[in-house]
């Protein structure tokens, strides 16, 4: 087809001669799964800029880590997280990987975290997604995404290669270390209706 054509032409001229570089489709030019698949084939990075067309390019099976969230207005408090039934405040980030686990979260999550290393609570997720892993030093308090398919809470430090997910607040170390630190744990996220 001429849009095939246009993401070999975009691939030659471009993607090709600066191999570094990512070129993206702006999913609100026209969102459908079809068109969402022509672009994920084709090699191509997705841009998004609400969790509706976030979960178009998810079903359309495209891989997290070539989906871009970008735009402004974004209500990070809309996650809740509560440890063994008790709610805990959060301050979420406004990136990709929060708007992918708020849409695991509607109708509620439930996980099982356990302690590891003496430092962190890690939880795997049903399934992987979107992340943008950089060099970290983790603090008590913070929330991380490990590898794209564990939540991470920390009740100690720790240096390693993460995605910010949030920060729990109103809660010291000690608290925390009391806490998280006596075993596992029961993680609850949900979206509130």
């Amino acid at each position: 087809t001429a849009l095939e054509d246009r993401f070999r032409a975009l691939h030659t001229e471009f993607l090709d001669k600066w191999p570094n570089t990512r070129a993206a489709y702006a999913a609100k030019a026209l969102c459908t799964p079809a068109l969402l698949r022509l672009v994920r084939d084709a090699g191509l990075c997705v841009d998004v800029v609400s969790g509706g067309e976030l979960t178009c390019a998810l079903s359309a099976g495209f891989p997290p880590e070539r989906i871009e969230f970008n735009g402004n207005n974004k209500l990070p408090a809309e996650l809740e997280l509560a440890v063994d039934g008790r709610p805990l405040e959060a301050i979420w980030e406004d990136n990709a990987s929060v708007e992918a686990l708020k849409a695991l979260a509607v109708g509620g999550l439930e996980l099982t975290a356990e302690p590891y290393g003496g430092f962190e609570l890690v939880a795997a997720l049903p399934e992987r997604i979107v992340r943008e892993d950089r060099q970290t030093d983790a603090q008590p308090g913070d929330i991380m995404l490990y590898n794209g398919g564990s939540i991470v809470l920390f009740y100690g430090s720790n240096s390693w290669s993460y995605t910010r997910l949030g920060r729990i607040s109103g809660l010291d170390e000690a608290e925390l270390a009391e806490l998280f630190g006596g075993g596992g744990v029961t993680l609850t996220l949900s979206v509130p209706s």
